[in-house]
């Protein structure tokens, strides 16, 4: 008897390997997919996967716009976040939902006179 596991198949590395993309941060799923693509036995497999990891609360698109909103909001205005959430493959809903909040946080902002205006 052996006390060496057997080694793991191709579901479960390419599991191993989604779930370090998403420790460390989050990921649309058009844009995991496309970094697991290669290492996929199939496309099949693939969609199986992602959807695992969706209905298991792993991967969202929700809390992947609300992350890269939170990240580029100081640095870059709505148009230039509306734009990269959409070549993230995100549905146009959920992008008008986050850069409209932080449209409204901006218009807030300026009212109070934190922000000025050029």
């Amino acid at each position: 008897m052996s006390n060496f596991a057997a080694p793991p198949g191709p579901v479960a590395l390419l599991k191993a390997r989604a779930l370090r993309l998403l420790a460390r941060r989050e990921h649309s799923r058009i844009e995991l997919a496309r970094k697991l693509a290669r290492h996929a036995e199939s496309a099949e497999a693939l969609e199986a996967l992602l959807d695992q990891l969706a209905e298991a609360g792993l991967l969202s698109n929700e809390r992947f716009a609300e992350s890269l909103v939170h990240r580029r909001a100081q640095r870059y205005g709505v148009a230039t976040i509306r734009h990269e959430l959409r070549t993230h493959g995100l549905d146009a809903q959920l992008v008008e939902a986050h850069v409209g909040a932080l449209e409204r946080s901006e218009r807030y902002a300026e009212r109070l006179g934190f922000v000025t205006t050029s």
